[in-house]
């Protein structure tokens, strides 16, 4: 009896450190930096994706780009191709197959509005690049660089390399209708504790590779506490 219980408990025991372990607020003393005990480490933006939206490439010796993701790109781009769909079958229905009354036109088109603008947003706000540039010296979120590349001023759009401090991963657990997942914020922490997002996904061991990677380029530590 004592040679079947032995593992049980020995499995018991383990359960119970690994439950303990789990229960232990995350301490951000560990990194022995005063920064590190002022920031903020909740989740920043809120929500996350079950997909990888963006990922890291070198496009010069240079410039680093987080460039959206094919999937991402088809998550925006459906909207918009429901919303384009709706709008150009209210017009077909109204005025060429289906006589339509006006109000059925006119609805047609506000629903497949709302499903143009949706996609149209989402497409902004996923697909955008996040720009690491050293010739600039500045991270910057979009195709061409803000008014303000050069300044000194930070903003979730801009920030100049002088004021990234280090760089922080955090887990948050989304819950959806019917499923639940992991997502890991990558953001910049600032010089005077504030934070900056740079993306926001599920693929977490990519994004630590890829975390290190920037951080090489920026020549400042990875804060991880996605364990």
């Amino acid at each position: 009896m004592n040679n079947l219980l032995k593992p049980l408990m020995s499995q018991l025991k383990t359960l119970a450190d690994t439950l303990q372990r789990s229960a232990v607020p995350f301490d951000p003393s560990l990194f022995g930096d005063p920064i590190a005990e002022r920031a903020d480490w909740t989740p920043l933006v809120g929500g996350g994706t079950n997909i990888g939206t963006h990922w890291l490439k070198q496009q010069s010796a240079h410039r680093l780009v987080f460039a959206a993701s094919w999937g991402a790109r088809l998550f925006a781009g459906i909207f918009i191709a429901v919303g384009l769909t709706i709008m150009v079958g209210a017009l077909l229905a109204g005025f060429a197959v289906l006589p339509m009354p006006f109000e059925g036109v006119v609805g047609g088109l506000l629903f497949g509005g709302i499903f143009l603008v949706a996609g149209g947003f989402a497409w902004r706000k996923m697909c955008a690049p996040r720009v690491f540039d050293k010739r600039m010296g500045a991270f910057f979120r979009g195709s061409r660089p803000p008014a303000q590349v050069g300044m000194a001023q930070c903003s979730e759009d801009h920030v100049p390399f002088s004021q990234i401090h280090a760089l922080q991963i955090i887990r948050e657990r989304v819950h959806g209708k019917n499923t639940s997942f992991y997502s890991y914020e990558l953001n910049l922490v600032l010089k005077d504790a504030a934070r900056v997002n740079v993306v926001d996904h599920s693929k977490v061991v990519r994004l630590r590779r890829e975390a290190e990677e920037l951080a090489g380029f920026l020549g400042v530590p990875v804060w991880d506490a996605s364990q």
